[in-house]
């Protein structure tokens, strides 16, 4: 039946399919992870369901989108912050990568804009704000 399950398709745009760089903590990470889920994988014999993702339900089959929802409201609970989506995640991301000063083409690539003007469309308000901000520092260079 149409709709029902997951659908697996590729992204919108070519520029969705990027390559970014990570940093080396998250590369420690994910290699601590990856020795878990290797030894997960032979853990669970003939269970397992051979994938190419990342995070996997228990048999190593792919995790219904709703899960991801489910665990960052988890994480939000335990840290006694209100939900948020994975969504507001990636924003957030994103105007930390603009209040760092990392260059506004680089925070688009990564985003996956095609155009610094999209980005600068979505993030204008903080732009602005953070536009206030520098402004606001120049006085106190001259006073």
């Amino acid at each position: 039946m149409a709709g029902i399950g997951i659908v697996d398709k590729e992204p919108k745009t070519e520029s969705s399919k990027r390559v970014i760089a990570i940093s080396d903590k998250l590369l420690s990470v994910l290699a601590e992870y990856k020795v878990w889920y290797d030894q997960y994988r032979h853990d669970m014999g003939d269970q397992w369901k051979e994938t190419d993702r990342l995070f996997i339900a228990e048999c190593g089959a792919q995790i219904y989108p709703g899960t991801v929802y489910t665990w960052v409201h988890k994480v939000c609970d335990a840290a006694g912050l209100p939900h948020r989506t994975v969504h507001s995640l990636r924003h957030t991301n994103i105007t930390m990568q603009i209040a760092a000063g990392v260059p506004l083409v680089t925070v688009a690539g990564r985003a996956g804009h095609a155009r610094t003007s999209t980005t600068m469309d979505i993030y204008s308000h903080f732009l602005k704000s953070s536009d206030k901000t520098a402004a606001e520092k120049l006085e106190q260079l001259f006073e």
